[in-house]
């Protein structure tokens, strides 16, 4: 009942996990500078310092803590909860980043690739320069899909942030007591497949009881501190990502649509001086050569990514998710006279987070980096 999975390649990603190291700069910053670029969002600090994001993440627990003491009802053990949930977040963050970063790298450097072969025919006496540039950004596409393959950065991060999203609401199901995460699995089949559900049961024990009482007017008390501490940050946080997902994917729509109009536009050129000036035509044919090939190449590496970020179905489950939470919270404030009552509540709110996060991971799993 209590062992980790049989399956050993799950009990090496539990060594794996708990080997783990702290970074104390991250160097993959290429989709923050992706961010930067397209005017969604400006290029932090704590994109390259993952110590920065700690701090916020510890900020916002202590928090939620210091407005639980206020209700003076229940004390909770989550001192170990809080240690848990700091790292598996601080992982999945810097293999988030790390992940996405190589995918924006792969893209952009495939149509850098393609730029290079096309400058040949504009600049013939520099070819075996462009031959080499060619050939080592060719190698790095090879070598950083290589490293991230083997790093595991896409299946990391997507099983530290299911961790961690599984620990979070954990603090409020802990404090009333009588609520508690859905097991794993099934009704039929409540078995632990997986590592991180395991990981996560074995901290939901390890964080012992609840101690205090609760009356009338600390429970309605506790619901509102659950609600606006717990789910209106959760309310937010979906509410941002959306937003920024939906802005970064019509951003780098315009710039696909503009770079294929170009495009387009220097085809028309091109037939007109067919028809009107051919030996203009012909003694410019490389430079429309360039840009009717490169233009595209740039375009598609654009379309690319934002098929493998799969933003607008990002955008669309967070705002989702953050409706649910909201009504979950409406009437968690208005419904707080019994306690059995709120603890539905928030176990329903925990379970339409979980439940976001199983789609979450159901649609990326199917985006690992790859070069094929």
């Amino acid at each position: 009942m209590l062992s980790p999975p049989p399956d050993e390649r799950e009990r090496e990603f539990i060594h794996m996990f708990q080997g783990e190291c702290r970074r104390k700069l991250r160097t993959r910053i290429e989709y923050p500078l992706l961010l930067a670029a397209t005017g969604v969002a400006r290029l932090r600090r704590h994109h390259w310092r993952p110590e920065i994001g700690a701090v916020r993440t510890h900020e916002e627990w202590q928090t939620y803590c210091d407005a639980c003491h206020k209700v003076a009802a229940v004390t909770t053990p989550i001192a170990s909860l809080q240690s848990w949930y700091e790292w598996a977040d601080t992982l999945a963050s810097d293999y988030a980043q790390s992940y996405r970063s190589g995918h924006v790298f792969n893209f952009v450097l495939a149509a850098f690739a393609v730029l290079l072969a096309l400058t040949t025919l504009v600049l013939p006496d520099a070819k075996k320069i462009l031959a080499v540039a060619e050939f080592a950004a060719i190698l790095a596409i090879l070598l950083n899909t290589q490293i991230g393959v083997r790093r595991q950065w896409h299946r990391r991060w997507l099983d530290y942030r299911q961790l961690a999203e599984r620990l979070r609401p954990m603090r409020s199901l802990k404090l009333l007591g009588l609520a508690a995460p859905d097991p794993p699995g099934t009704a039929a089949n409540p078995t632990f497949g997986r590592w991180v559900d395991w990981y996560a049961a074995v901290v939901w024990r390890g964080m012992g009881c609840p101690s205090g009482a609760i009356d009338g007017d600390r429970l309605k008390a506790m619901a509102s501190t659950i609600a606006e501490h717990e789910l209106a940050p959760q309310v937010a946080y979906n509410k941002s990502v959306a937003n920024l997902a939906e802005r970064l994917d019509h951003r780098l729509e315009i710039v696909g649509l503009t770079l294929f109009t170009t495009a387009l536009l220097g085809c028309v050129v091109l037939l007109l001086g067919f028809a009107f000036a051919p030996h203009w035509v012909k003694a410019n044919s490389n430079w429309f050569t360039l840009l009717s090939a490169g233009l595209p190449a740039i375009g598609t590496a654009i379309f690319g990514i934002r098929v493998q970020g799969d933003y607008v179905g990002s955008a669309v489950r967070s705002e989702q998710t953050a409706r649910v939470l909201e009504q979950i919270a409406d009437r968690l404030t208005r419904n707080s006279s019994n306690l059995s009552r709120v603890g539905d509540l928030v176990e329903e709110a925990a379970r339409a987070m979980h439940a976001d996060l199983d789609e979450w991971r159901l649609l990326n799993q199917q985006h690992d980096l790859s070069v094929g």
